[in-house]
This record gives C-alpha cells, sequence and structure tokens, in this order.
C-alpha cells in the first residue's frame, strides 16, 4: 500500500499509530480532566455553602 501511494512504509505505520491513540492514556488524560472538574465543584461548593452561613446569620440578625 505503501508503494502505491509513493511513501515510506515506516510513515505509514507512524500515521497508524497517530490516528489510534494508546487507550491508557486517552483514560489518563479523562481521569485528570475530571479530577479537575471535581476541583472546582468543590471549591464552587464551599463558596455556595459560605454564602448559605452568610445569608442564614443575616436573617437571624433581621
Amino acid at each position: 500500500m505503501a508503494d502505491e501511494l509513493g511513501i515510506n512504509v515506516q510513515l505509514l505505520y507512524k500515521w497508524r499509530k497517530w490516528s489510534n491513540p494508546n487507550p491508557m492514556a486517552v483514560e489518563k488524560v479523562k481521569v485528570l480532566e475530571e479530577s479537575i472538574e471535581v476541583k472546582k465543584l468543590g471549591k464552587a461548593l464551599k463558596e455556595k455553602e459560605l454564602e448559605l452561613e452568610i445569608l442564614k446569620k443575616a436573617v437571624h440578625i433581621f
């Protein structure tokens, strides 16, 4: 096939390798992205809990 395309066989193998990424690497990226999202959501939750606490105290004052 490489001869038909007029390219080096090794280049053909490299293209195939690049087009089919390592499933373990893809999974690691997904886990990392999810970990980052969990941290962001945890931070947002803490901020909302603090806001709620402040509002509860404000309601008791008035």
